[in-house]
């Protein structure tokens, strides 16, 4: 599957909210598994197996083959018992509480590197229904990122696509990361969750966030997240040099020129290496 990083992720908003915990490794391997599906003619449904390559996830993540064989061991033993919580309506308006696993089995062959996940059948229409509410995203943009909850984060930001501010009840927040009973100290969760999320996105995603507090009485309730998109300023790339260059940084291996390590650093210095891939994508 070539190029996996321009694949897209699409889950319905409700499973986006949805109460869950998955631990990095997890995360990726769902969200790798549904972007493999939807490229098959198969496509995501309760019948059939989403098959996941160990090379494949290794050059997506920046892992090494033997470090994916490691990590698909694992998932192959814990995946299945993962369970998440979601909350939808009936015909009649009443809110009705939902559990269930994310999978329905999971297979692993060690020799080829081959991770095979059959979603449940709760979970496929969330995935797969595109006429109503959905996120739509990059697998790329949480590809760098190194925390789960920088992953899910990044998911409630951009449901709100480009509003650029989105204000949430801390206890909420607290209850879709499965975290009810942790972070008692709003420092803590800011230290622990929040600003160890904010941060990853920064950095590896295509947006800049912020965010600010506000009281209720005298207690800290709610997060107020602004962001916005990336700027990306093509004129910064007209200084490129064409010299040759040797131990090229890999954020500038994409160029179709090449670039001087007097620019490389120049560049780093004033971009991340997101920025600069997205500059040099433009200029080529």
């Amino acid at each position: 599957m070539a190029n996996n990083k321009k694949e897209f992720v699409v889950k319905d908003n409700r499973l986006i909210e949805a109460g869950y915990r998955l631990d990095l490794v997890e995360q990726r391997v769902i969200l790798f598994a549904i972007t493999v599906a939807r490229k098959t003619q198969k496509g995501i449904d309760a019948n059939n197996f989403a098959e996941v390559s160990a090379k494949e996830y290794a050059m997506l993540y920046g892992i090494t083959e033997k470090k994916a064989y490691e990590q698909f061991k694992e998932i192959a033993r814990t995946l299945f018992r993962r369970e998440f919580t979601l909350y939808d309506t009936d015909a009649k308006g009443y809110e009705r509480k939902i559990e269930s696993r994310w999978i329905s089995a999971i297979r692993y062959t060690d020799e080829a590197g081959r991770l095979e996940i059959m979603f449940s059948g709760i979970v496929v229409p969330y995935i797969t229904r595109l006429e109503a509410e959905f996120t739509r995203y990059a697998l790329g943009q949480i590809a760098g990122m190194r925390s789960s909850y920088a992953i899910r984060l990044y998911e409630l930001l951009i449901q709100w696509g480009n509003l650029g501010e989105r204000e949430v009840e801390i206890e909420w927040l607290k209850k879709i990361f499965m975290l009810d009973n942790q972070y008692a100290s709003i420092k803590n969760l800011k230290v622990r969750v929040i600003d160890l999320a904010v941060s990853q996105i920064n950095e590896h995603s295509d947006l800049i966030v912020e965010y600010t507090q506000r009281k209720t009485g005298r207690n800290v309730t709610h997060i107020i997240f602004t962001f916005k998109k990336k700027e990306v300023r093509p004129g910064e790339m007209a200084t490129i040099e064409t010299a040759p260059t040797t131990e090229t940084n890999d954020c500038f291996s994409g160029a179709a020129i090449k670039i001087s390590k007097a620019n490389q650093a120049r560049l780093l210095k004033i971009r991340t290496p997101d920025e600069i891939r997205q500059c040099i994508a433009i200029a080529n």
